[in-house]
């Protein structure tokens, strides 16, 4: 048990992964799948911030600055 906690102090990507698999029930699979679940509905939310962001930046190039402006 302490050379668990030694290396999830150590590297803490290891205590990650022992949290995923437990809370899978001690399924590897079962945690890898999840895990994949939730990669795939971050990406879908950072796909749906990506274009709500662009909106905003859409108007770049449309105002047209005389010589001079500050």
């Amino acid at each position: 048990m302490a050379e668990a906690a030694l290396s999830a102090q150590i590297d803490p990507y290891e205590a990650a992964c022992d949290q995923a698999i437990a809370q899978c029930g001690g399924d590897a699979r079962g945690a890898v799948k999840a895990l994949l679940y939730a990669n795939e509905f971050l990406e879908a939310d950072l796909l749906k911030a990506q274009a709500a962001a662009s909106m905003g930046y859409a108007r770049k190039g449309t105002s047209k600055r005389k010589a001079g402006d500050a």
